[in-house]
Formats: C-alpha cells, structure tokens, sequence
C-alpha cells in the first residue's frame, strides 16, 4: 500500500514539474484582466514564450532549452526590480511595474 502511494506521489509530482516547466495554455475564457499586461502570470509566459523562441532560435533543446529559457526569464525579471528599485517603485505598484517591464 505504501509503495503504491509513493508511485501515486511521485507521478503527481512529475506531472506537476512538466506543468510548470512547460508553457501553460491560454486562458480559455478571454478575461481581458486576466490577459492584461499587469497581470504578473501574463507579463512572465509572455516573456517565458519570448526567451523560449530565442532558444530554440539557437539551436537549444531538451533540458539546456529548459535551463536557457529559466535563466532568460530571471534575467529579465531580475533587470525590472533593478529598475523598480532605481526609480523608487514600492508596494503594489512595483508588481505592476515589473509586470508591465516584462511585457515590454
């Protein structure tokens, strides 16, 4: 019993880990809210879509795709705070600001 639970566990966690390392699906229900350029889940697939194809554009596939395209993402993310910060962004409005950074 336990070893089935432990095989239930792990193929979840698998699917879990292809889930969030994959590119999630479009929200089915168009909610201009939800697509906005303030949304933060928006702003990051669209940058996360962007550094996927500049990768495959270098010829990356497998898990080196998969390590370029994270590395890309926090990069980028990464110079967004670092222009939040410079320009004195805080509290809610810096999570719309990077977010409006990354959609750029």
């Amino acid at each position: 019993m336990r070893a089935l639970a432990a095989y239930g566990t792990a193929a979840v966690l698998l699917l879990a880990s292809q889930v969030a390392l994959g590119q999630p699906p479009p929200d089915p229900a168009g909610n201009p809210d939800e697509a906005g350029e303030n949304n933060p889940r928006a702003a990051m697939q669209k940058k996360r879509a962007a550094c996927r194809q500049e990768a495959i554009g270098q010829g990356l596939r497998g898990p080196e795709l998969q390590d370029q395209v994270a590395v890309c993402v926090q990069e980028a993310r990464l110079a967004c705070l670092k222009q939040a910060i410079a320009q004195k962004v805080r509290g809610p409005e810096r999570m719309s600001f990077i977010s409006k950074c990354l959609g750029s």
